[in-house]
This record gives structure tokens, C-alpha cells and sequence, in this order.
């Protein structure tokens, strides 16, 4: 094995077990992301949410971090499982080369406390599902992304995912759930996930028990999948927010990719051709559900 294997297969590591196990399997993920083409759009001042994400990054599946030209990131606690302790202010270092941006440690759903309308894109991955109400949460991202601001968001899709067994979450569910402005303390899906999470698929979790504790604990580290998604699911809540949907792109080995942007001006969206069953997402999808 070259000394070049070696390293690569150690930042994968250090990115995570979870990270390394899809990257190994699928090391050529990001090569084949036809969306990636639209990352040159990704210029101006941003958002993410749950970040640092190492999809965003240079070698990652959208490279955002190296087109940006600044990004702060919304966290929700000081301490968590995966950013380690977290420290508000300048402190947001998403690029060597790039000063860092601000770090707020707030609820996803709480960022409508920041300034209207003030960033050209918000991006966020494998960080939705983990809501208890994501339309609610989105409806609070689009109040601080300007008009004809983008949203990229990437989701878990259920076949690829150790969620494989849950079913997929219906549309109504997640509208009553905003609604009810249901609160991340919910425990309405933990019975679920204890019964039907695949522990093969998930790497990050040493045993059954280590897993049970973890869900247990959901109101503290965020770990449970409140929501199960499809292609079809994720298109029909970017619908119901109010979002213009851009591109849709299912990729392996786990991900939905979708491109959105905030329109102003009274306009209604178009998404008819996202929603189609024949659309282009759903037929050339590499997940069996979503054909």
C-alpha cells in the first residue's frame, strides 16, 4: 500500500468512522455527482448548518468551501458528538486559505433571530433528518437567505441508509409536525428507530446496547433520524415550503442531493417537473424505491 493510500485513508479516519466506511466503499462518489457543476455559484457570503462538513470541502461531494467567500455555521450546542467543543464568535474555520467565519450556537429553527434576507446560499448535510420538524426548520432558513438565494441540502436516503427498514415519512406527517411547531425534545419516532435500525449499516455505534443509550439520549447528542427520506419526500417538502427547485441528483452511496433557491416577488414555484413520476430523478435514481 503507498504512503499516498495511507494518508488518505487516515484523514478519511480522522473525518470520522462513519465517513471513512462510505469513502472506501466509494471512493469515486463525488467524480460521478453530476450536480457538482453548480458549486462555481457557491461565491458569495453563506450559511451552513451543522458544519464543518467534509462534503463541502475540496475533495468532497460539493465543494462549497473553496468557492465561498465566507461562511458562517449554526451549531446547537457548545459541546456535541461530532464538532467537539464549539466556541461562538470568529471562530468558523471552514478553509486554511479563507478568514473564518462567525460560529453561532443556536437551534437550526432559531436562525430567523439573525439579520433578514442576508445570505446569498445556505448550505447543510445529513443535518435535516435530524429535526423534529424540517419544515419548520426550512421555513426559518429561507426568512435569512436573500431572493434568489440558494439552498443546497443533502439528505440520507432511506435504501442507502441504516434506515432502510423505517418506513419512508409521508408529507402530511411532516406538515402536521409544523403545525404542532413540534419541539427537538419529540419522542414520537424513538420506538421506531430502536426497532428498525440496521446496526450493520452503521459503523459509528460498537452495539445494540451503545445504540439504545445513544437514542435514549437524542434530547442531548441529536443522533436519532426523526425522519425517514425518499427522492419523492424530499421534493414534495422543498414544494411545500415555498422553494424553486433547481436540480435533484439521488447519488450513492447514501445521498439526495437537492438544489433550491428563494423566489420573491409574489412568484408561485414551478416544480411540476420535479414531482413528475417520470421525472429524470426518480428514473435514474441508483435507489430501488425511488423507481
Amino acid at each position: 500500500m503507498t504512503s499516498s493510500i495511507v494518508r488518505k485513508i487516515a484523514f478519511y479516519y480522522s473525518m470520522g468512522p462513519g465517513y471513512c466506511w462510505w469513502r472506501l466503499h466509494t471512493p469515486f462518489a463525488s467524480d460521478r455527482l453530476r450536480m457538482r457543476r453548480y458549486a462555481k455559484n457557491f461565491g458569495g457570503r453563506g450559511l451552513e448548518i451543522g458544519g464543518p462538513s467534509a462534503t463541502f470541502a475540496t475533495d468532497g461531494l460539493f465543494p462549497v468551501y473553496s468557492t465561498a467567500a465566507t461562511i458562517d455555521n449554526v451549531t446547537y450546542s457548545e459541546s456535541t458528538h461530532w464538532e467537539g467543543e464549539v466556541r461562538g464568535g470568529h471562530t468558523f474555520r471552514f478553509h486554511v486559505a479563507k478568514d473564518p467565519g462567525n460560529q453561532y450556537v443556536m437551534e437550526a429553527g432559531a436562525v430567523d433571530a439573525l439579520l433578514p434576507a442576508t445570505y446569498d446560499f445556505i448550505i447543510s448535510s445529513h443535518m435535516l433528518e435530524h429535526a423534529a420538524n424540517p419544515i419548520g426548520v426550512l421555513r426559518a432558513w429561507q426568512r435569512v437567505l436573500r431572493e434568489e438565494g440558494y439552498l443546497l441540502l443533502i439528505l440520507p436516503h432511506r435504501d442507502g441508509s441504516f434506515d432502510h427498514r423505517r418506513p419512508v415519512t409521508n408529507l402530511v406527517h411532516l406538515l402536521e409536525d409544523a403545525k404542532r411547531a413540534v419541539s427537538e425534545d419529540d419522542q414520537t419516532h424513538l420506538g421506531e428507530i430502536l426497532a428498525l435500525h440496521d446496526l450493520r449499516r452503521d459503523p459509528s455505534q460498537p452495539s445494540q446496547a451503545a445504540f439504545e443509550r445513544w437514542i435514549r439520549q437524542n434530547g442531548v447528542n441529536r443522533g436519532a433520524h426523526h425522519h425517514v427520506f425518499d427522492t419523492r419526500l424530499a421534493v414534495q417538502m422543498l414544494e411545500a415550503v415555498g422553494l424553486q427547485l433547481i436540480d435533484v441528483e439521488p447519488t450513492m452511496p447514501h445521498h439526495i442531493v437537492l438544489l433550491a433557491k428563494r423566489i420573491g416577488g409574489g412568484l408561485v414555484p414551478d416544480n411540476a417537473p420535479f414531482l413528475e413520476r417520470s421525472a429524470p430523478a426518480y428514473l435514474n435514481s441508483p435507489f430501488k424505491s425511488d423507481q
